[in-house]
């Protein structure tokens, strides 16, 4: 219990968005809850801060997408787009560091040779 209420107070000093709702709900999860069932609640209803950032990054992602393509791409598919290029990094990262070095590697260069084009052309 004494655990949920230092991660509330920590994301006060952080300064999340959501900074006092997460103490508020830590704290209370803390006063009513028992150790063994505070697990439980959070291994099937994770925290809102723990869901709400890479919800808003995918949307975020697909928007711009749809933006960027002019309309071409619809929504849903930029957010498969957006959540197929996390699950490859985090495949990357699974196989060694290494390999997802080279994969940044390669979307700088890809950015590189437009930028070239531009500056001689």
């Amino acid at each position: 219990m004494a655990e949920l209420a230092i991660i509330g107070s920590d994301f006060q000093e952080v300064g999340w968005p959501f900074s006092a709702a997460a103490a508020d709900a830590a704290d209370a999860l803390a006063a009513t809850s028992s150790s063994s069932t505070v697990g439980t609640r959070t291994a099937f209803f994770p925290p809102s801060h723990v869901l709400v950032p890479p919800a808003t990054q995918v949307i975020g992602t697909a928007l711009a997408l749809l933006l960027l393509s002019g309309g071409a791409m619809p929504l849903w598919a930029g957010v498969l787009v957006a959540a197929a290029s996390a699950y490859l990094m985090l495949f990357l990262e699974r196989l060694g560091v290494r390999y997802l070095e080279i994969l940044f590697e390669l979307l700088i260069a890809g950015m590189r040779v437009p930028a070239a084009a531009d500056r001689w052309l």
